[in-house]
């Protein structure tokens, strides 16, 4: 079997952007897709001599020590994406006592598959040059956080123009999104949350739909080997319509840039 996600069709979820399919030799048997279960190893003639009525082994020779594996792009991705090492398979063994065609595996397994490494995509791009973004939203009276989900009066809206470029190599327009990913305000999800409880952030396209902090997009189509511009906007607001103690608040979000 493997630890990891199954998606159907012997695919694992690596990542958001990989799946492996796994096959291993099993003596007696053809390469085998994972998961799989009551694969023989053949028959074996000889006595065990340590057993007392000469209970018989599944099988002679080695099984599992050879296979392949197969990588699938679950969504196009920009630059690379790493593979930690981690668990891809694992194989159990038991034996048929008396002989049957079936039996179940217990305590640990006998061997289990590693992969780790990087794909590297041809194409590239960059927003703000992978630089940093810094924003700064200025002095907001606390006691004007009073209503969910909007931005107190006074507050400020910060217009970011980001830099994207892409390389591909390819003519035309290239179409790529701007994920956000950052940790959500449990009153409010719409809004990235802050140090500062009650006080959460919200970003928005330049036609102000907010984009979600849990994996919303901006997509964008871009000419290939030029400068071009994303346009956000960023504000704050109150996520439980009771003003926040006084003081400084911050919030941290990536920016991540995907082919469409």
């Amino acid at each position: 079997d493997s630890p990891l996600v199954y998606l159907g069709d012997n695919w694992y979820k690596i990542n958001d952007y990989l799946a492996a399919k796994v096959l291993l030799q099993v003596k007696g048997s053809s390469p085998t897709a994972v998961p799989f279960e009551n694969v023989g190893t053949g028959a074996d003639t000889r006595w065990h001599i340590c057993d007392p009525g000469g209970q018989r082994l599944g099988g002679q020779g080695a099984s599992g020590n050879s296979g392949s594996f197969s990588l699938k792009i679950l969504q196009p991705f920009v630059g690379s994406v790493v593979i930690p090492p981690m668990a891809l398979a694992r194989l159990f063994e038991c034996y048929n006592i008396p002989a049957g065609d079936s039996c179940t595996t217990t305590g640990t397994s006998v061997l289990v598959y590693y992969l780790s490494g990087t794909i590297n995509s041809l194409g590239s791009c960059s927003v703000n040059a992978g630089e940093t973004i810094e924003v700064d939203l200025g002095d907001v009276f606390a006691a004007n956080f009073r209503v969910v989900g909007h931005k107190p009066l006074g507050a400020r809206t910060a217009e970011l123009a980001i830099p994207v470029r892409c390389n591909t190599g390819n003519a035309g327009l290239v179409n790529v999104n701007l994920s956000l990913t950052a940790t959500t305000d449990p009153s409010y999800p719409q809004a990235i949350k802050t140090s500062r409880p009650g006080v959460g952030v919200v970003v928005t396209d330049s036609q102000n739909n907010i984009i979600s902090p849990a994996g919303g997009t901006l997509p964008l189509s871009i000419p290939d080997d030029a400068d071009s511009i994303a346009r956000m906007n960023v504000y704050p607001v109150s996520t439980t319509g009771v003003p926040p103690e006084t003081g400084r608040f911050e919030a941290t979000a990536t920016v991540r840039i995907n082919f469409d």
